[in-house]
């Protein structure tokens, strides 16, 4: 059953943008534990996963999540040439997070609908206040595409790299460099923006050492969260020689929910959208004005996703949390 307009929309509702990579798909777990009766829309836009894969994981995700939430899940227009998804399905997965095999869900499990105007349409009558966004910035920008009315008070973006940091290494961040032309648009869309850049979110990330830490059981969730966990270490050291699952985008998820949880400064940024740094940010004073997130407090934000963690291993579908067998490990 999809949202409607009623009670539950006298809370801000939140539309989460996702291409379901392994950080996306711990976003919305977050999302459907702290804030599930404001989730009121998920969009697909390409990126790690074509969008009619990232829909399959939407709906596989809600099927075995402890949560009573309905969204209505929109699919974006447009699918990521064959040599993008060739590159990020090497640290995310063929066709699924860490390639996980969900249970055949029926394609009536939720209300899905198709195109970036149904989003448009939606906001409006579903009440969304925050827009969190988590994968390339497609979808959003068919606010400024199609000149509609945005009604959002906050936009909360995870991605980005300036181009000063390329000195120590920097790279564009595939969530802006995927559509650089749609991220400045968003950028200069009539609503507070808060950037969480890479540089930042790279602090938080699950190691081995979690994974055994959080303790398991023999539930499809727990099983699927250890078998992410697992396969975005394993890609990591394939990749960087540590074996970190980064957590960018439950970061996001975070300071959209607690934006005490991070520190921030104003700043005006421009993408640039040429030659080989295309997809970077650099600071221009006659660029957009955003709220740019340049600290996160790392210990309450690893408390508070291992803490988020534990209530799904240990959830129990009669509506109780299973008994934790060491309780003072989280103190």
């Amino acid at each position: 059953m999809g949202w409607s307009l009623s009670e539950e929309h006298r809370l801000p509702g939140i539309l989460f943008d996702t291409d379901a990579g392994i950080d996306d798909v711990v976003a919305l777990l977050i999302l459907l534990t702290m804030a599930p009766e404001r989730l009121r829309i998920l969009t697909a836009v390409h990126g790690n996963f074509t969008v009619e894969e990232v829909v399959d994981t939407v709906r596989g995700l809600l099927y075995i999540a402890p949560s009573e939430c309905a969204p209505l899940v929109v699919k974006g227009s447009y699918s990521p040439p064959q040599d993008v998804l060739q590159r990020r399905r090497s640290f995310h997965g063929k066709r699924s997070p860490g390639n996980f095999v969900f249970p055949r869900v029926s394609k009536d499990a939720c209300v899905v609908r198709s195109g970036t105007d149904e989003m448009v349409r939606a906001v409006k009558t579903h009440g969304v206040d925050t827009i969190i966004a988590c994968g390339p910035l497609t979808n959003i920008a068919a606010f400024k595409k199609q000149k509609a009315e945005l009604s959002v008070g906050r936009i909360v973006i995870s991605g980005g790299w300036f181009h000063e940091d390329a000195v120590a290494g920097g790279y564009p961040d595939f969530n802006i460099s995927a559509d650089p032309e749609g991220a400045e648009a968003v950028f200069s869309l009539p609503a507070e923006t808060v950037l969480v850049p890479l540089k930042v979110s790279a602090r938080c990330f699950l190691k081995p050492d979690d994974i055994s830490y959080l303790g398991w059981n023999n539930s499809l969730l727990s099983g699927f969260l250890k078998h992410i966990v697992q396969f975005g270490c394993a890609a990591s050291y394939e990749r960087f020689g540590c074996e970190r699952c980064f957590m960018h985008d439950a970061v996001c998820a975070l300071v959209a929910l607690e934006p005490g949880l991070a520190e921030y400064e104003e700043a005006c940024v421009s993408v640039m959208l040429s030659g080989p740094e295309r997809g970077m940010l650099k600071r221009d004073c006659n660029g957009n004005q955003i709220n740019l997130c340049t600290d996160i407090d790392i210990i309450r934000c690893k408390s508070l996703l291992l803490e988020i963690l534990r209530r799904l291993i240990y959830y129990d579908p009669r509506g109780n949390s299973r008994p934790d067998p060491r309780p003072d490990r989280y103190c």
